[in-house]
Formats: C-alpha cells, sequence, structure tokens
C-alpha cells in the first residue's frame, strides 16, 4: 500500500468516523528540490495524486473541500498546482454524480449502514470507517465503549472496518469487518462474531466466516456504492443509537 495513514478524529465534524491521511512515502528517485525545499511534484507522483483523488471521492466519505484538505495534508511536502488539484476533484465528483444516478435505491452501502445501526441498538458498537488500521479502530471502539460505561451506558462489543478495509473493498469486491469484546475472551468474541453474521444474512450479505475469534468476517461481493453524505453512517449517528439501546 502507497500510503502511511494518519488518523485525526474529528468527532464534532465527523463524516463517519472521519479518516484524516498524510505522511506521503514515495520513492526517492522521483523527488526532486525545487528552492522553497518543497518536492517538485513528478510525472509519476502526480499519477500517485490522481489516484489517491479517485479513491477518496469513490469512497464517498468526503466533499470535494474535504478532499481537497486531505489532499494538501498527504502531499504537503510537494509544491502542488492547485488548480489542477481543484480541477481533477471537480471532474471525479462530477463523473461520479452521474454513476450515482444508474445505482440501485438501496445499495450495499445502504444496507450496511441498516446493519450497522442494528447493531448500535442492540448494544454493540459499529463504526464506519474507523480509522486506518484494525488497531486504529480497536482503540477507537474501547474509548467510546469506557466513555458510554462512565455515562451509565454499557456496550456489548463492537464490530468496524477501516480505511484500508475500504481500499480493499474498492479494488477486490470484497468488504472485511473486524469484531470482539473487551475483555479479550475467545467465547465473548466469536458471540459478538455470531450476532454480526447473522444480522449481515439477515440483510442478504453473503458472509466468508470460519468462526474463529482471530478470523475477520468477510461480505463477499460487496459492491462499494457509497453516495455522498453521511447521515447514515455518522459517529453522532451510532452514540445516539447505542445510548438509546442502554437507556
Amino acid at each position: 500500500m502507497r500510503l502511511a495513514l494518519v488518523i485525526s478524529y474529528c468527532f464534532l465534524f465527523s463524516a463517519c468516523v472521519h479518516v484524516k491521511v498524510s505522511d506521503v512515502k514515495v520513492q526517492q528517485d522521483t523527488l526532486a528540490k525545487l528552492p522553497g525545499g518543497k518536492e517538485k511534484l513528478t510525472d509519476s507522483v502526480k499519477n500517485d495524486l490522481a489516484d489517491d483523488i479517485a479513491t477518496l471521492v469513490r469512497s464517498g466519505f468526503y466533499d470535494e473541500d474535504e478532499t481537497l484538505d486531505q489532499i494538501s495534508d498527504m502531499y504537503t511536502d510537494f509544491e502542488l498546482d492547485q488548480t489542477w488539484v481543484k480541477k481533477q476533484i471537480d471532474s471525479d465528483y462530477t463523473s461520479r454524480l452521474k454513476q450515482q444516478l444508474a445505482w440501485p435505491a438501496t445499495t450495499d452501502f445502504d444496507r450496511l449502514a441498516a446493519v450497522f445501526d442494528k447493531l448500535n441498538a442492540q448494544g454493540i458498537i459499529a463504526f464506519h470507517n474507523a480509522g486506518p488500521t484494525r488497531e486504529d479502530g480497536e482503540e477507537l471502539c474501547k474509548d467510546l465503549a469506557d466513555t458510554l460505561k462512565a455515562q451509565g451506558a454499557k456496550t456489548r462489543g463492537y464490530c468496524f472496518y477501516h480505511w484500508q478495509d475500504i481500499e480493499g473493498a474498492l479494488e477486490s469486491k470484497n468488504l472485511y469487518i473486524a469484531f470482539g469484546d473487551y475483555n479479550r475472551d475467545d467465547k465473548g468474541t466469536i458471540a459478538i462474531g455470531n450476532i454480526v453474521v447473522k444480522t449481515l444474512q439477515a440483510y442478504g450479505f453473503n458472509i466468508l466466516w470460519n468462526g474463529s475469534p482471530g478470523k475477520r468476517i468477510e461480505i463477499l461481493k460487496f459492491a462499494w456504492q457509497k453516495r455522498f453524505g453521511n447521515a447514515n453512517c455518522s459517529y453522532e449517528r451510532a452514540v445516539a443509537l447505542l445510548k438509546k439501546a442502554a437507556g
């Protein structure tokens, strides 16, 4: 994977569990220093930049301004042509909006959002876009569980997918879901996994999971079609459902 992702949880204005991306790593032979200390945007890096814009847009989690912010942070060491970047973002957004017109009324993502709503309503933390890695997602879920517990709202376990899972789903059409309880107990983790699997299957998803607590749940042939906007998958929505479940 080309990018090293750094998480920044923006809960006040979060788009789902909002990922902040930065720190681009590229081969040294593609770099050329400019007088101001910035790296020259070579053709190779420009191609990478275009790919990163396309991925951010296709994910559906970020609007045009947020995409520009992400790219600016990711390529902070480079002298960017802001006009070109904005045109590229606008072009990709226009193209994606046209594609959305042909999507079914209820997409796989819409059904997944409904699954996560149901799990949150049962006291199982279910987060979308939960950081760049599995470890980050687990930490985020535990932090929220601790916060809710301090407020008198106990949760049963958690599940989530993270940014690298989104990138994988865009490429392979399969989406991985991590899950567990908070005691790292195999029996408890398997119980949460079974609930997640049954809920996903109830919404028509084809699932691959061997029942092991160390094996993530895989949703097969998941068509990543997320419309822009995050009303059905925000952090605040999850917290509200979790509090209601505990109430």
